[in-house]
């Protein structure tokens, strides 16, 4: 995750960074975001509880092509789509465009 944070400008601390963008989710448990600069874009999902979820998150304008951080593998994002999350889970969508 350092290694990410240093070399993804969306990641960057203040004004070096890119702005925060939170999902409507309809979930308290859930929290959802994409940030974005310089064509570097990053989404994050985290499960907050200590319960399974299933959620659908509408991605709209940040549909697409990605890397899932963890495992390395590609995935394609959806306009809305539907995510299940373990307790404490999380999922790290990084995207060049």
């Amino acid at each position: 995750l350092i290694r990410l944070k240093k070399e993804n400008q969306a990641l960057w601390n203040g004004e070096h960074g890119g702005n925060i963008k939170f999902f409507d989710i309809k979930n308290d448990n859930v929290l959802a975001f994409v940030r974005e600069k310089n064509g570097n874009r990053v989404i994050v999902i985290m499960n907050l509880s200590d319960k399974e979820v299933n959620i659908e998150i509408p991605f709209n304008d940040y549909s697409g092509k990605y890397i899932n951080f963890t495992d390395k593998t590609k995935t394609s994002l959806k306009k809305n789509n539907k995510l299940n999350l373990q307790k404490w889970d999380y999922k790290i969508f990084v995207q060049n465009i």
